[in-house]
């Protein structure tokens, strides 16, 4: 199986590998396009293509961080909304609102704005993090 979803199978980055009842060893999944599998053989989470150390601790603290401000009062919601939080090889993807506009545009803007604060603080010159506002999912 190969989606643009997650692949899962680390500690609080859920995706293919929690929701897929098929035994193990019967197919090999392949999750954020095809750049991360499970091994069959090592029982892990591999990577197509190894991220430098150094962007990858820069995902990983940025997940650590989003994944905390969704945890503080009236953000739990943004978990529940549209993709909700998600832990890609390389990227992060949180979702704001949905496309029927769930949430009230000001609380979806000062969401994002939390958000914009967290990748400002760990990449203020702009060079290790990108990000892209699509307004809901």
């Amino acid at each position: 199986f190969i989606t643009a979803a997650p692949l899962g199978g680390r500690p609080s980055a859920e995706g293919l590998m929690e929701l897929c009842v098929a035994p193990r060893g019967e197919f090999t999944y392949s999750g954020s396009k095809g750049r991360e599998y499970f091994d069959h053989n090592t029982q892990r989470v591999l990577e197509a293509l190894e991220l430098p150390q150094e962007q990858r601790e820069l995902v990983d603290e940025l997940h650590r961080r989003v994944h905390a401000l969704c945890g503080q009062p009236g953000n739990t919601k943004f978990l529940g909304i549209g993709s909700g939080l998600q832990r890609k090889f390389g990227e992060v993807t949180m979702a704001r609102n949905d496309p029927a506009g769930t949430v009230p545009e000001p609380e979806s803007r000062r969401f994002m704005a939390a958000v914009r604060r967290i990748k400002e603080e760990l990449d203020p010159d702009g060079t290790g993090l990108d990000l892209h506002d699509t307004g809901t999912d």
